[in-house]
């Protein structure tokens, strides 16, 4: 049962990571059932017995992906059926409130009176696409959504470019190394939306003072001016084009033209 998370919290880690809002832990998560999708036209369950389900354990993040640390038990149905069921919600609240998350299931189930439906541990994934935001980061945030450990906004926040692609993992990470090359502190962006944000105000590199050899075709976010360890680069994405800086050149990223995109679909 692969799910994502939704658009708000996309948004709001973003802005966590981004030093443009701090976003607190959810007190307390619980499950849904849905007909249709619940991030668009899908209708959340109703009936007698039907409620969501308090759900705060969750297994620490890997590979991108967080899941369910026990069963998740739904009461019995035993007045009216709850309609047809064809995904899974989180929200941070018994009623109302924020998506969280959300999952399809692999087919949609037609509820009846006697069921007892549940979610078997482990069954419930939300994972991070590739891409965007590096693993480590991505676990991290999945942890801190999801009630394990919390998130430090990061002190300073630093742009950095590369002639390769970095990877999900920071081992394609090329930064270029001749020319007075160094990266940019840059702790100004703007509010995170549809899980995408950019630069607020210009992010202007010294001026090369000799070529950098080889275009830069990507860009990185660390929270360091000079490691290179995936538990340091938190973000990373493909320039709109590649940029070749000869000696003279100053690189520089215009008021937001730099484009930070997570969890794509």
């Amino acid at each position: 049962m692969p799910g994502v998370i939704s658009v708000y919290t996309g948004n709001k880690i973003l802005d966590h990571l981004l030093k443009v809002a701090s976003f607190s832990q959810p007190t307390n998560l619980y499950i849904s059932l849905y007909n249709g999708d619940p991030s668009g036209a899908g209708t959340e369950c109703n009936g007698t017995e039907y409620k969501r389900i308090l759900c705060n354990g969750w297994e620490e993040a890997a590979s991108r992906e967080v899941k369910n640390s026990a069963q998740i038990d739904f009461d019995e149905i035993e007045t009216n059926d709850w309609g047809d069921v064809d995904y899974v919600g989180i929200h941070d609240a018994l009623t109302d409130g924020n998506l969280i998350g959300y999952a399809p299931l692999a087919e949609t189930y037609t509820t009846q009176l006697g069921d007892n439906l549940y979610i078997a541990a482990e069954a419930l994934t939300i994972k991070w696409k590739a891409g965007g935001i590096c693993n480590t980061w991505a676990n991290k945030s999945l942890d801190h959504i999801f009630k394990n450990d919390a998130i430090v906004v990061p002190t300073n926040l630093y742009v950095g470019v590369s002639t390769a692609n970095p990877t999900d993992n920071a081992s394609g990470l090329n930064e270029p190394s001749t020319g007075d090359y160094a990266r940019k502190l840059h702790n100004n962006w703007n509010i995170a939306a549809s899980k995408a944000t950019n630069n607020d105000g210009a992010i202007t590199f010294a001026t090369a003072t000799a070529s950098w050899e080889a275009a830069v075709t990507h860009f990185i976010i660390s929270d360091s001016i000079d490691a290179v360890l995936e538990g340091n680069i938190i973000i990373h994405g493909a320039l709109g084009a590649s940029k070749l800086i000869g000696n003279g050149d100053t690189l520089n990223f215009a008021d937001e033209t730099l484009d930070i995109v997570i969890d794509e679909v």
